[in-house]
């Protein structure tokens, strides 16, 4: 084995790993010309940095020629791309990659990045907000496409001049990326939809694009396949000319979303609406915009599809809805009972209909009278008394008759009534279903509503759910213990309740006092210990007692909460774990007191969330600079509180990540930047995974 040096870093390259791997059949065998060549290869030192191998067995032979130092640092120049992922940048190249990104980069060394060799330097600059109109424009020039695409991520939108540039090239990705900004100029979206380059990306990119002026739209209209003129004929805002001609296309889906469209005007609509095809005239009937006229013709239509969309159109007239109550379609009676332009006197006509789907669509229409609402109460069919019980505004009477249903479902809809009347809560109370029981203590609105009644009928109320608190079956309890209207004392009683439904139904209950909930945070259920955490206004002795408890994630995400006071998340950071510590030490209300406690923590992940976290201390962010661990020196470059000297400082370091770090801090003097543009030392190590 060969060990590799350079300034303290070390790669160690296995020559039988590599001589094995030279025969592998992922490689193809040199042919005799290669063979040739590597037996009169020249030595390292007068390699050309082009050259590289193209085998291992090849770059076996490159390591052991390198028996000096100089030979040494030429072979690692050719070896870094061959031996890292090529994925990944090498570590000198992510420290100019970092200046690059830098938005305080100086506008010189913007300059000349945009010129470097590394293809990742240059996409950085182009993507960097920061960069001026001109060097942007210069890469327009001279770039490539990668480079071309990430001046269209740049936050800042390249000028007019810049963009023209660009579509002069031709590259359909590119295009395509232009068309669809909403940032783009009207003047190159235009010349967009009039160039040669017409990908189908492209125009739907166009057509997609919020700010296409009309000529463009227009332009679409007539050359756009059916995909993109379909996505048009959809589009709110779309203009009446181009709307116009989309209804008049020859593809039927075109046709059908304009005439669904609330921007088509009335005579198109109008037009439309003697469409062949009845698809499209079913979508004129629904269309708000449609007038009163072509209304009326459609109603007479002969597919029962388009008179029941007339029939729900919110415009139809009530004439015409009365008409078509008549219907001896099903569907089109159904519609007009769910209009609630329909007339009163029509859904009472309509309430005794033979379908049942048409009585209930009567019960759901907040226009029926209390008369015919009263009829449906007493319906047969269990569909229809389940809408009816389901309504605030029932009678006394209709709630009675339906609390006697046979229906379980429709009692315990009826249950969860916001207007069920105090007699029927404790006759159902008492309901031998338990779906009905439950839904009565879920019911909030019932003791909100009796707020304003006697103390006696509030008694009588608490009676009933202090009887349901203790209820045989856990579902009923559990319902009750999420009643944010509940009686405390229920509450109260709950919480020495052994299922653990009911115990996490209470933990989230806001109204639920914190010495309720201090007891619930000592349970043996970690469920319900864990759902503590998930309430916005947990107190502050209920959050002590979590941070005591032996379960870690638990511990975990109490320190990441952004809530947790300051001396619950000092506790934490004294916790025996690891791991809590580190979650503890990243936290935005961790003190500078508690902060400088860890930074002598045995472990490397707790230093290191304490010198990223930005309310360290600069004296111990100095100290933490000097830590033996590459992690810790990295936060702190990173930690835009560190002082500009000390980056200055970590701008030396080994690490290239520290140096990368530095690069990217916005706190970076314009010196340190500068030195760090310039980076350009050679590692033979592949990036270490923590790094990325």
């Amino acid at each position: 084995m060969r060990v590799l040096k350079r300034h303290g870093f070390c790669l160690s390259l296995s020559l039988s790993i590599l001589a094995t791997a030279a025969v592998a059949s992922f490689f193809a065998p040199p042919s005799k010309a290669q063979t040739s060549s590597m037996a009169q290869e020249p030595s390292i030192a007068q390699s050309p940095l082009v050259d590289q191998p193209r085998t291992l067995a090849q770059a076996a032979a490159i390591v052991q020629a390198a028996d000096k130092p100089e030979r040494v640092e030429r072979a690692g120049r050719i070896l870094t791309p061959q031996l890292q992922s090529p994925s990944l940048p090498s570590p000198a190249l992510r420290v100019r990659v970092a200046v690059a990104q830098n938005m305080r980069t100086p506008r010189e060394i913007l300059s000349k990045l945009s010129k470097d060799e590394s293809l990742m330097v240059r996409q950085a600059v182009a993507q960097n907000p920061s960069t001026p109109p001109e060097i942007i424009d210069a890469l327009a020039q001279n770039a490539d496409e990668p480079v071309f695409e990430a001046l269209l991520r740049n936050s800042r939108m390249p000028q007019s001049a810049t963009l023209n540039r660009l579509t002069k090239a031709g590259i359909p990705k590119v295009l395509e990326t232009i068309g669809s900004n909403p940032k783009t100029p009207p003047e190159v979206l235009h010349g967009l939809v009039m160039g040669p380059v017409h990908t189908e990306f492209l125009l739907l990119s166009l057509a997609r694009n919020p700010n296409a002026p009309p000529d463009v739209v227009m332009r679409l209209c007539k050359i756009g396949d059916r995909l993109v003129r379909t996505f048009l004929s959809r589009q709110p805002n779309i203009p009446s000319e181009a709307i116009t001609v989309l209804s008049q296309d020859g593809d039927l889906g075109v046709r059908a979303f304009v005439a669904i469209n609330n921007s088509a005007p009335p005579e198109v609509l109008d037009a439309l609406s003697k469409d062949a095809n009845f698809v499209v005239r079913q979508a004129v009937a629904g269309n708000g915009n449609t007038p009163a006229s072509a209304l009326d013709k459609l109603s007479k239509d002969d597919k029962a599809e388009v008179r029941a969309a007339t029939a729900l159109c919110p415009k139809c007239p009530a004439a015409t809805l009365a008409l078509l109550a008549k219907d001896g379609d099903d569907n089109v009676r159904i519609a007009v009972a769910s209009n609630r332009q329909t007339a009163a006197k029509v859904l009472a006509d309509l309430a005794g209909d033979k379908n049942p789907a048409v009585r209930a669509s009567v019960a759901v229409n907040p226009a029926v009278s209390k008369d015919a609402l009263h009829q449906l109460s007493a319906d047969s069919t269990i569909a229809v008394a389940q809408v009816v019980s389901a309504r605030p505004d029932l009678s006394p009477e209709s709630f009675a008759i339906l609390a006697k249903d046979k229906s379980p479902m429709v009692r315990t809809i009826l249950a969860m009534n916001p207007r069920l009347p105090g007699d029927l809560v404790a006759t159902l109370a008492k309901d031998d279903v338990p779906s009905v029981r439950a839904a009565v203590a879920s019911n909030f609105s019932v003791l909100a509503h009796s707020e304003g009644k006697a103390p006696a009928d509030f008694s009588h109320l608490e009676a009933i759910f202090s009887k349901l608190g203790q209820d045989p079956d856990e579902f009923v309890r559990q319902s009750l213990a999420g009643n944010v209207n509940a009686p405390k004392q229920c509450l109260a009683s709950l919480s020495h309740d052994q299922c653990a439904s009911v115990l996490r139904s209470l933990a989230l209950n806001p109204q639920v006092p914190d010495s309720t909930l201090l007891l619930l945070a000592q349970s043996s259920e970690p469920a319900v210990r864990h759902e503590l955490l998930n309430r916005p206004n947990a107190g502050r002795d209920v959050l002590l007692k979590l941070a005591e408890d032996a379960d870690v994630e638990l511990k975990r995400r109490l320190a990441g909460n952004p809530q947790v006071p300051e001396d619950v998340v000092a506790k934490l950071a004294q916790d025996t774990d690891p791991s809590v510590r580190s979650v503890a030490a990243s936290a935005a209300k961790m003190s500078k007191e508690s902060l400088s406690g860890l930074v002598a923590d045995r472990s490397r992940f707790v230093r290191a969330k304490v010198a990223a976290n930005p309310n360290t201390q600069a004296t111990d962010l100095e100290k933490l600079a000097k830590d033996q661990d590459d992690l810790v020196r990295q936060s702190v470059a990173g930690n835009p509180s560190t002082a500009a000297a000390l980056l200055t400082a970590l701008s030396s370091d080994k690490r290239p990540e520290v140096r990368e770090a530095v690069a990217l801090n916005p706190s970076a003097t314009t010196e340190t930047i500068k030195l760090l543009s310039e980076d350009s030392e050679c590692w033979l190590a592949a990036p270490d995974s923590r790094y990325r």
